[in-house]
């Protein structure tokens, strides 16, 4: 109770220094009492309520078309001009070719981030010379958007064109959609981007910390 009366005076002074409406600080203690009450009642209808089986978390997924599948991936850094890149290219036994983190200028929307991770993708698997592969994100907006070309209006459109420009120069490619859970590898190399001068780009092989990640996904084939 006293906590929630903390809190209440709190809000109350933020919505003063506002100019927003509040009500007279002798009924400071009433609402608290009342939010406090109804809190407590939401609480135990949840427990009481009938629990849901928990949903399986996605994996990582061999390729089943190519014989390379390219993981990417965009993250926003809090209180930051920048974002970061994730990209790591498996082959069909989940063993790692490559990896790479790089550090960009934020551009203002989180869609247009990841369309630049799946176009430092694309770019990528092609630097590396592979003619065949599948790109997987965890954006179904960025997915639909390059399976389908259903670009036009939106703000990150020409950046999904180049994106669908450089993939048609390969023999073989494909885009799909996973959840963030089987994009975890290609999200951590994302986050770290944050500290990276320059991009970090390994060959044959993860960051040793990122090496339990990928045999947690490696271990789903098994």
């Amino acid at each position: 109770m006293f906590t929630t009366m903390c809190w209440a005076i709190w809000q109350r002074r933020n919505k003063l220094r506002l100019n927003k409406p509040v009500d007279k600080i002798e009924n400071t203690g009433f609402f608290a009492r009342g939010y406090l009450e109804e809190f407590s009642q939401c609480q135990n209808q949840s427990f009481n309520a009938p629990r849901q089986p928990p949903q399986p978390a996605a994996r990582w997924m061999r390729p089943v078309r190519c014989r390379f599948k390219v993981n990417y991936d965009g993250a926003i850094f809090q209180n930051s001009v920048d974002a970061g890149l994730g990209v790591v290219i498996r082959d069909h036994t989940g063993q790692a070719i490559a990896t790479l983190s790089q550090k960009i200028k934020y551009p203002h929307s989180v869609e247009a981030t990841e369309a630049l991770a799946a176009r430092r993708a694309v770019q990528f698997a092609i630097d590396l010379g592979l003619s065949e592969a599948e790109f997987e994100g965890d954006s179904s907006t960025i997915t639909d958007a390059l399976s389908s070309g259903s670009y036009n209006q939106a703000v990150f459109g020409s950046i999904i064109e180049d994106a669908r420009s450089l993939a048609s120069r390969m023999h073989c490619y494909f885009f799909s959609h996973v959840k963030r859970s089987g994009n975890v590898v290609a999200h951590t190399l994302a986050r770290r981007a944050q500290f990276c001068l320059i991009p970090a780009i390994r060959m044959g092989h993860v960051p040793a910390d990122l090496e339990s990640l990928l045999l947690q996904d490696s271990s789903s084939l098994i």
